[in-house]
């Protein structure tokens, strides 16, 4: 599911003001957080998303552009990809490869994006994560951040019947077609964890919270996890340093 309009707009208020020059800046002096949002398909991540940044832009007056999501288009055109998911091209790639560790990765499904691109996509999501004031969505987020101090990280998971009619809705697929597509994305994003980062993307310890999305309104859903992340927030930031007046001693006359 494609991320609104709305939203589009306001990252490029966003970057317009904060990244046209360059995208190596430090995270300002103010602790801004930000959020990883890992998810499985059907799960209802962008509705949820897109709620859950407007809460959080109400809610927080020093975000001057509001909060900006970034999903995996958005992180790869910004960092000047072109990655292609087309496994047909596979063959032709694997009679390329002049490396073990090159046909081991392409057998395990990263022939589209190779290592250098990957590690561009790293850079620039490491990049917004620290500027703060981000939602930043699939791609390994979480474990690419896990070792900055304000990065938050959520898992979104759901029973598969819920996820498979969610599937058939928005887009308006049959049900085969809406369970081929919810199994090959689940699995073509643990694959692409797996592969680029050797890490578990359904590991219960790389998150501070895992929701389960069933029966629970996108509002809702946006405000828990608003509240659970600004309550962390809060927990983090160090309490300014006391104020301590030393009395002018009056010199001594000689």
């Amino acid at each position: 599911m494609p991320v609104s309009r709305k939203f589009h707009k306001r990252l490029e208020a966003y970057m317009s003001a904060q990244l046209s020059s360059e995208l190596a800046m430090e995270r300002p002096s103010a602790f801004r957080g930000t959020l990883t949002v890992s998810r499985e398909a059907g799960a209802r991540a962008i509705p949820i998303c897109e709620l859950l940044a407007d809460y959080l832009s109400e809610e927080d007056e020093t975000a001057e552009y509001g909060w900006i999501l970034y999903n995996k288009d958005f992180c790869e055109k910004m960092a000047g990809m072109n990655c292609t998911t087309d496994i047909a091209a596979f063959p032709r790639h694997a009679e390329a490869c002049q490396s073990v560790d090159d046909y081991i990765t392409a057998l395990l499904g990263t022939h589209h994006c190779d290592r250098a691109q990957f590690r561009q996509t790293s850079q620039t999501i490491r990049t917004l994560a620290r500027l703060g004031n981000a939602i930043l969505i699939g791609r390994g987020s979480n474990f690419i951040t896990a070792d900055l101090d304000n990065a938050f990280h959520i898992r979104l998971i759901g029973r598969e019947a819920t996820r498979l009619a969610y599937i058939q809705q928005t887009q308006n697929l049959n049900r085969a077609a809406a369970l081929s597509y919810l199994h090959s994305t689940d699995h073509e994003r643990r694959t692409y964890v797996k592969s680029q980062l050797q890490k578990d993307v359904e590991d219960p310890l790389a998150y501070h919270a895992i929701i389960r999305t069933d029966d629970i309104s996108d509002e809702l859903l946006a405000r828990m996890i608003g509240d659970l992340f600004m309550d962390w927030v809060a927990a983090r930031k160090p309490e300014p340093e006391k104020l301590v007046i030393f009395a002018q001693k009056t010199p001594l006359n000689d």
